[in-house]
């Protein structure tokens, strides 16, 4: 884990492991939310009041499982190391959770080494952990539930089918995708089972009492995490909105190339950089070591319940229609369907947005395979066994680490907080903050300033995805219309005209939107904004019904806001709306409508 993570054990305190404009952030946030919730002041971790102000709202936190066992630690070590060591703990435990199950599976103690290795040092694994999603990383929970029903289908005793029932639950607690792969993976275990040995009534009578005791277990105790995030997504009071048509979007964006799996190099498509401005990186890619070493074992009657599971996990995780070198594949003027788009219309599997996710069974299963054909050479081979071990074990990490479409070193965001953002901390006068700018391009940069409140604790206005068209709160103010669009190359275009807006305006929405609604600071990061736009429009934006700011070693402009409108040189109370009282226009503007 440390090797396949480098140079994360250099750098445990000051930097997180991911790439810093995309969503690490985000769960680095919610690591620290979901501690301070919990541990600090004793509530459920289901509603917020520190972003989306001033309303907050209903939030679940989408990596509960590393949440909680990362929550020690950061009592004891700060949330940067703790985050750190947590995703370099569920990497390591990836591998040793597919050792194990390789194990079960009857591979020797090497050939489920290599099973581990090729896991643990997976490309599709260090994506993820570079895009920041910490979930999918909980590739550990899946194999121990796959372990699990292995031996309960063995047995076929209801102890272990309540086992395995319950490390499912875990699984689908750690990652709603992992979860429903261990139930896939049951149905077409037990399928393939059924078809073999043909039981009569009575055997399939018996059968049937762990199947039920393993579906029950699961159900049982994967439901109330189910619908505590079922509840924070309905209603107005829900921070995470699903736009309508996303997921005719999503198909495009998250395809999956069939020529990623087999593809080396930096092949990654789509490409998101180029087609959308974004750094995530994913990938299927399986690796030619594995597949070479599974060559040797697909004739083992141990290998072919596997192989028909990752064979079928394959295809689903292709999506819903068939996406070639780039490019959807057409019959004519239609998309050519696969089993993914069959299924959605019968289970619902369109509410899984990332069908890729589903490649991680496959890796697995020909993880597996791999240890077991690593057994073969080494039973045709046994002069050469040990050789044979080191040879796979090192060409796999330097194919998969070095030669595969996957960040090595890994990502790393810088995590260091300056003196402007501590200086706040230390303010004892309440009030929220808004950071601008609110985009950097189209990447998450921005969602930075989730991970500074960790530290100066004040809320903001923005939600998870700290971009433009994800906070709707503040879209009807009127200066808030001029930050939307100064980021970015439109600066030049608009900065003529912001010269030309008429100071009074400018003035009542500061009072009105942000003053009158409680913000105590307006925190300009001018290291965010690239040259050669800088963040100069900004002063222009503030300065004339502000002053000028206060500069900061680490890069910030900081206004302090006065602490009541009547406090606001050239005005002594706020403007009030149109058939409403000064405090119904505050409340208006601040949460109008999305």
């Amino acid at each position: 884990s440390s090797i396949v993570t480098y140079p994360a054990i250099t750098h445990l305190s000051s930097r997180l492991i991911g790439h810093p404009d995309v969503d690490v952030w985000n769960h680095a946030w919610g690591f620290w939310w979901v501690k301070t919730q919990l541990f600090d002041q004793g509530k459920l971790p289901l509603f917020t009041e520190m972003i989306g102000y001033p309303k907050g709202g209903r939030l679940y936190f989408i990596d509960p499982l590393n949440a909680l066992i990362a929550a020690p630690l950061q009592a004891l070590l700060g949330l940067v190391p703790a985050y750190n060591l947590v995703l370099m703990a569920e990497l390591a435990f990836s591998g040793i959770a597919t050792h194990w199950l390789a194990r079960e599976v009857g591979v020797s103690s090497r050939g489920a080494l290599l099973a581990g290795v090729l896991v643990c040092a997976s490309p599709v694994l260090r994506c993820e952990m570079h895009n920041g999603i910490t979930e999918v990383g909980n590739v550990g929970w899946l194999a121990l539930s796959m372990a699990a029903i292995h031996r309960a289908m063995g047995t076929g005793r209801l102890r272990h089918a309540f086992l395995a029932g319950g490390a499912t639950a875990l699984a689908f607690v750690a990652c709603w995708y992992h979860g429903v792969a261990a139930g896939g993976v049951a149905v077409l275990l037990a399928a393939r089972n059924l078809v073999r040995s043909r039981p009569g009534f009575d055997a399939l009578r018996q059968k049937a009492k762990p199947a039920a005791v393993y579906l029950a277990t699961a159900l049982i105790l994967a439901a109330p995490f189910w619908m505590a995030f079922l509840w924070t997504l309905e209603g107005d009071g829900s921070i995470i909105k699903r736009l309508p048509g996303l997921n005719r979007f999503l198909v495009h964006h998250n395809a999956t190339d069939l020529l990623s799996f087999f593809v080396p190099g930096r092949y990654h498509s789509p490409d998101l950089w180029r087609d959308y401005g974004e750094r995530f990186l994913h990938t299927t890619y399986l690796g030619y070591t594995g597949l070479l070493a599974a060559v040797f074992g697909v004739r083992r009657a141990s290998a072919r319940p596997w192989i028909l599971v990752g064979s079928a996990f394959a295809v689903l995780a292709l999506g819903p229609y068939l996406f070639v070198a780039g490019r959807f594949v057409t019959a004519g003027k239609y998309l050519v369907p696969l089993p993914f788009a069959v299924l959605s219309h019968g289970i619902g599997l369109m509410a899984i947005t990332h069908p890729a996710r589903m490649v991680i069974v496959a890796l697995i299963c020909l993880s597996i395979v791999a240890g077991l054909g690593l057994d073969r050479l080494e039973a045709s081979f046994p002069s050469y066994r040990h050789a044979l071990t080191v040879a796979l074990l090192g060409a796999g990490l330097v194919e998969l680490l070095l030669f595969a479409p996957g960040p090595f070193p890994m990502s790393m965001a810088p995590a260091e907080v300056g003196p402007g953002i501590r200086a706040i901390a230390m303010d004892p006068e309440p009030g929220a903050i808004l950071d601008v700018p609110v985009q950097y391009l189209d990447t998450m940069r921005t969602s930075r300033y989730l991970y500074e409140q960790t530290v100066h604790r004040r809320p903001t206005p923005y939600v998870v995805n700290v971009r433009a068209q994800s906070t709707p709160w503040l879209h009807q103010s009127y200066i808030y219309q001029w930050i939307r669009a100064l980021p970015g190359t439109r600066q030049v275009t608009m900065l003529d005209d912001l010269k030309a807006a008429p100071r009074a305006r400018l003035l009542d929405s500061i009072v009105r939107d942000f003053i009158a609604a409680g913000y105590r600071y307006i925190v300009v990061h001018r290291r965010i904004v690239s040259p050669p736009f800088g963040a100069w429009p900004y002063r222009h934006l503030f300065d004339p019904v502000l002053g000028p700011p206060e500069a900061t070693p680490d890069g910030l402009w900081v206004y302090r806001l006065p602490s009541s409108p009547s406090s606001v040189p050239g005005r002594t109370r706020p403007p009030a709306a149109p058939g409403g009282t000064s405090d119904d226009a505050g409340g208006s503007s601040t949460t109008g409508g999305s």
